[in-house]
């Protein structure tokens, strides 16, 4: 009789456990999606640059120190993107913002990243 018991209390454990668990996760994949949908987090930024211009908006990058500042196109999905960023609807837009291209960054000999 104590050995059912034993065996059922085991199984309880059990279940609290996972059910901890569950919960456990279901709160930090909450709190990542808070995070990247608040003016912080930086798709929602993102996003919302891609539906007022209509296209998939150009990422401002600049080299820390060397003065340089050129645009880039943007991917259409990153898990995380950072709230800082600044977005352009077109190149002639992050031109006209004193821009240049990424192929120029690239004659300056900046390490650009693609």
């Amino acid at each position: 009789m104590q050995n059912k018991l034993q065996n059922q209390n085991n199984i309880i454990y059990r279940l609290n456990i996972r059910k901890k668990s569950l919960v456990a996760f279901l709160l930090v994949a909450s709190l990542i999606v808070l995070f990247d949908a608040s003016p912080l987090g930086g798709n929602y930024r993102f996003y919302s640059k891609w539906l007022s211009c209509g296209q998939r908006p150009v990422k401002f990058r600049t080299a820390p120190g060397a003065g340089i500042a050129w645009y880039e196109e943007t991917k259409g999905f990153e898990p995380f993107r950072l709230g800082y960023e600044t977005y352009y609807c077109t190149p002639s837009e992050a031109s006209a913002a004193g821009l240049r291209t990424t192929q120029d960054a690239e004659n300056q000999g900046m390490n650009v990243e693609k």
